[in-house]
Formats: structure tokens, C-alpha cells, sequence
């Protein structure tokens, strides 16, 4: 098993991977749904507000809050002072990274297939930090979720 594997798979990687996830989630949550026409501006191409717009950015802010909220439950009982079996810990970690992967991987397959072509948004054109974001976290997470899969199988 590569290092990199060992590292997501280790009880630290995988506080970190569950714990930036949470960062991540929680950020974009409160972002929209406290700052909705500022996350607005900053996707979309054309600079101005169209109607029913923000209610739908506070709409996936809020969405966010579920999946902040598993990141946490996770990490809580990832560092409990009781332990469960190796196979319970993993299983654990798999009902967890699955979410998280097909979270990060459609949402990055659809800025780069889709939205980057429409013109529309300015998501899959460049660096911005939503298309950063969920490609790092599409790696991480298919490498930790793989990775348990493997110890499992």
C-alpha cells in the first residue's frame, strides 16, 4: 500500500480528510447563507443578480449543513477514548467517504463538463476555489474510500 494510502488511512489522516471536509461544508453553508449575493457575484459571469437567484444560493448553503454536520459526527467518534473493532471503524469510514465522494465528484464532473461550458458561471474557468476545492477533495476522498474498501475486501 502506497504512503499516501497509509496516510488517509491512518487515524490523523483521517481526522484531517474528515475535519477539512467539515471546514469546507460549514464555510460554504454560512457563506450562502449569510453572504448569498456575494457567493452570487463571485460565480456567476454576468455580474448582475437575476431574481429567485439568492433564495437558491441559500437553498445549497443550507444543503452544505447536512454534510458539515456527518463530518463532525464522524470526527467525534473517530477520536472517542473507546474504540470500536477495526472492521466497525471501517465500515464507519465508508458510510462517511461515500457521501463525501459522490459530493466532491459530481459537483467537479459538472463544472468541468458542464457549467465551465455555458458561459454563465464563472466556475471550471481558471483557478477559483470552488473547482480547486472539490477536485483536491474528489482525490482525497476516492483515495481514503478505496483505501478502506481494500482494508475490508
Amino acid at each position: 500500500m502506497s504512503a499516501i494510502v497509509g496516510l488517509a488511512l491512518s487515524q490523523p489522516g483521517r481526522g484531517l480528510i474528515f475535519a477539512t471536509n467539515f471546514a469546507y461544508h460549514a464555510t460554504a453553508a454560512f457563506t450562502s447563507m449569510y453572504y448569498p449575493e456575494t457567493v452570487y457575484e463571485k460565480i456567476s459571469a454576468q455580474g448582475k443578480i437575476e431574481p429567485g437567484s439568492i433564495d437558491m444560493i441559500k437553498y445549497l448553503g443550507i444543503n452544505n449543513l447536512s454534510t458539515a454536520t456527518m463530518c463532525l459526527i464522524r470526527l467525534y467518534y473517530l477520536y472517542q477514548t473507546e474504540r470500536p473493532s477495526s472492521t466497525t471503524e471501517a465500515y464507519l469510514d465508508v458510510i462517511s467517504l461515500a457521501p463525501l465522494v459522490a459530493i466532491h465528484l459530481t459537483s467537479m464532473l459538472t463544472t468541468y463538463f458542464s457549467t465551465a461550458r455555458t458561459g454563465r458561471w464563472t466556475l471550471g474557468h481558471g483557478l477559483d476555489w470552488v473547482t480547486l476545492s472539490n477536485t483536491a477533495l474528489s482525490i482525497v476522498d476516492i483515495t481514503a474510500l478505496a483505501g478502506r474498501l481494500l482494508t475490508l475486501y
